[in-house]
């Protein structure tokens, strides 16, 4: 069984979670996703018939990991058995012209975000409302692809979304701030550190760190390659594309090295998953973790 990776959440030091295609399947049978649970250094699968865009992850062990699929299904997993939730059946929601394409928690809360800029709140199970006025554009007023493509949170930010023609808005006390963007490419990424800073990713190598109307590019010079993945781990922003995993130093990017796969290449790389203690790499055909970001580990996956 060849599979290709799409996707990585880590919830502690010992339990990851893997997200996949099963390539054989991938023509004939698109929707799906192949759930890889990492712990105790061995493999247990799950196979889902819908695709997943994200894997939310809480970060306290007891409330439920969420497979978020493209058009709107949530697969609740944890508590000895599965749930699936619809997030918007409604003529308005998800559709396959208007995917979902990002969640994230924010303490019990839920949140997903996706094309024409919806963007959903969790409020209890299997109660999502829509929280996107001011931002949403319905279909007689869209006469080109606009939307969110990522999503982060916290306490002192509030939401953050990103998206199409380098849009960046906020969500603070319920009012929706469009940011001042330095750019007008494709944002992918976002993450907020902990010292109240976001750091966004996107094509063409774009990386922005900054806050609330005070952003700016980081002219790294390190690689042009769209980038897909962004943590923070260990005092530490790290970011990855096709070309590498990097460490963000001042305004440069390290290259980091992840070692070499069983054949003696370099791993793929493109997504990352972090907390307290690990961050996971993860490439369409490897994946890689590491306790303090100089010794890292491949992982075999499951044949």
């Amino acid at each position: 069984m060849d599979l290709t990776l799409t996707g990585v959440g880590v919830r502690n030091r010992d339990e990851v979670f893997l997200t996949a295609i099963v390539d054989e399947y991938a023509d004939e049978h698109p929707d799906h996703c192949l759930v890889l649970r990492y712990q105790g250094g061995a493999f247990r699968q799950l196979l889902l018939d819908h695709a997943v865009c994200a894997v939310a992850v809480p970060r306290g062990d007891a409330a439920r990991i969420c497979f978020v699929g493209p058009h709107g299904e949530a697969t609740f997993a944890g508590g000895g058995g599965l749930a699936l939730e619809m997030v918007d059946a409604s003529d308005r929601g998800p559709s396959a012209m208007v995917l979902l394409r990002d969640a994230t928690w924010l303490g019990d809360t839920l949140y997903a975000c996706g094309m024409a800029r919806m963007v959903y709140e969790r409020r209890a199970s299997d109660t999502w409302a829509r929280i996107d006025d001011g931002v949403f554009v319905p279909r007689e007023q869209r006469d080109a692809a606009v939307g969110f493509h990522a999503m982060a949170a916290s306490p002192g930010l509030g939401l953050v979304c990103v998206g199409q023609y380098g849009e960046i808005w906020s969500l603070r006390e319920g009012l929706w701030l469009r940011e001042d963007s330095p750019t007008n490419v494709v944002l992918t990424g976002v993450c907020i550190t902990t010292a109240g800073n976001a750091v966004i990713v996107g094509m063409s190598g774009v990386l922005i760190v900054g806050t609330h109307q005070d952003w700016r590019v980081i002219e790294h010079g390190a690689t042009t390659a769209d980038f897909w993945g962004v943590v923070e781990f260990a005092g530490h922003v790290y970011v990855s594309n096709y070309d590498g995993l990097f460490r963000l130093q001042g305004d440069k990017l390290e290259k980091i090295e992840i070692g070499t796969t069983s054949e003696g290449a370099a791993p793929s790389t493109a997504y990352l998953a972090a907390n307290a203690d690990v961050i996971w790499s993860v490439g369409h055909k490897d994946a890689v973790y590491s306790h303090d970001g100089t010794v890292w580990n491949a992982v075999e996956l499951p044949g």
